[in-house]
């Protein structure tokens, strides 16, 4: 089970080895022999730019999203896709670029054509087939929720994983140790599992984790494992039912990162200096287009929970009839316009809320603000909600990347969605970093591309 962190590393490293691999049979197939050391040296320096452009698009596609290799009917659409864009690339950069001038021009024709045959080899036959093992384990969850259900239907669906989750033991809160070890102990001389799951900062269980431990220690091929953190494995986000103060002070409490604080607002900066360069490009042809449909204010100024639940001011396009009021569909006689809906499927009406990342009130990646008014029901509605803005809020983030909402929907539309972007929300709070955040720059773009083209499947993360 440890192999699902290293997974999208498995993928990564095969792509890369075919992609180099493809270049030397280039060579081998062109020059009709095995390639020297300084010709394979001439092509490498050139076409190790070809690579990472090649990666960074197979990211975007989202070829290193977990669903990718139990999403079989969208792999080959999606791999097809993925290489016509390298296609149209690698022509530019060797084509028109001097720099990338490699004589004959015809090599670069013959890898692009052996490339794809390879990367489609790896990506829709053998790797599957590595990733495909039989379910020669059988895991116990001790502990029942909605939560442990999920994990258990998505584990079940899908042989990727390599085991198979038991029906699991419920807890009831009126239970006695005694009890428990009992029907603990009798699941576990009738099942005999590989793998315990449970949650160890269960109140209910402590009384059982030395009969666990104990279980354990006598099979040499069984292993426990914490359910708040394989949950976080496999769906990315953090399950609500680990939430307590004791996670507040280890993962939202923690003391400030200088080095990594410093780098994000580095780049806020030079990012929101190229937005808001865009945004005035942009704003005639906007404003022409919205007159002509109908009057109204081009900008609205909307009241926004920030960061310490802080209020702060930001503004957008205006995509809807009158200035929007923050109520979800159903709630408000408000409708989005012609324009506002093209406005919203690109979020270019987020563009003017790059005035508050320059000021540092928000920062480019990081959770969703609310309005106020939005905000303070959802705060009386679900538990621990505000901890999500012990962070600056962003104007993309993991939620956005991540959450599949009801047709033509890009936010939350109902209380349960809300909790649903606050479990994304708060994994990025417990793992935020460099690298998260061009993760989120990067699946960004992936979705904005997911929008504006609907009819060409993107796998989603």
């Amino acid at each position: 089970m440890h192999t699902l962190r290293n997974e999208w590393l498995i993928l990564l490293l095969g792509d890369l080895f075919a992609l180099t691999f493809a270049l030397f049979m280039t060579l081998v197939v062109r020059y009709q022999s095995v390639p020297s050391g300084d010709l394979l040296a001439l092509h490498l320096v050139p076409f190790s730019l070809l690579f990472v452009v090649s990666l960074i698009i197979f990211f975007v596609a989202g070829l290193y999203d977990k669903q990718t290799l139990f999403a079989k009917a969208e792999l080959p659409t999606t791999v097809f896709f993925s290489q016509l864009v390298n296609v149209i690339l690698a022509a530019l950069l060797f084509f028109f670029v001097p720099i990338f001038t490699i004589a004959p021009k015809a090599n670069l024709v013959i890898y692009l054509f052996i490339s794809a045959l390879f990367i489609v080899a790896w990506r829709i036959v053998l790797a599957p087939l590595l990733q495909s093992r039989a379910k020669c384990e059988t895991a116990l969850i001790i502990g029942d929720s909605p939560e442990v259900h999920e994990l258990i239907e998505e584990v079940n669906a899908n042989d990727r994983y390599g085991f198979t989750c038991l029906s699991p033991i419920r807890i009831a809160d009126g239970d006695t140790p005694e009890a428990l070890k009992h029907a603990v102990a009798k699941r576990l001389a009738s099942d005999e599992p590989t793998v315990l799951i449970a949650n160890p900062s269960d109140d209910r269980l402590k009384p059982l984790l030395s009969h666990l431990f104990g279980y354990v220690f006598a099979k040499p091929n069984a292993t426990f494992i914490n359910f708040n953190e394989m949950y976080e494995g496999i769906f990315e986000k953090v399950a609500l039912s680990s939430l307590n103060p004791e996670w507040y002070l280890e993962y939202a409490s923690r003391p400030p990162q200088i080095a990594y604080d410093a780098l994000k607002r580095l780049i806020d900066i030079l990012g929101g200096l190229i937005i808001g360069l865009l945004l005035l490009i942009l704003t005639p042809f906007i404003w022409m287009l919205m007159h002509i449909e109908g009057k109204g204010p081009f900008f609205i100024a909307q009241n926004r929970m920030g960061k310490h639940t802080k209020p702060t001011k930001i503004f957008k396009i205006r995509t809807m009839t009158s200035v929007e009021d923050g109520a979800w569909i159903g709630e408000t006689e408000n409708k989005v316009t012609k324009v506002g809906e093209t406005l919203r499927r690109t979020s270019i009406d987020e563009l003017p809320q790059v005035l508050a990342v320059l000021s540092g009130k928000l920062s480019l990646i990081g959770p969703r603000s609310d309005m106020m008014g939005l905000a303070e029901r959802l705060q009386e509605s679900i538990p621990y909600y505000n901890v999500r803005y012990t962070v600056a809020p962003g104007i993309t983030g993991w939620a956005q990347t991540h959450q599949r909402y009801a047709p033509g929907q890009i936010n939350p539309q109902s209380i349960e969605d809300s909790k649903v972007r606050l479990q994304y929300d708060l994994y990025y709070v417990k793992h935020r970093s460099l690298l998260l955040d061009i993760s989120i720059a990067l699946r960004t773009i992936k979705t904005l591309l997911s929008r504006l083209f609907p009819k060409i499947r993107i796998n989603h993360g």
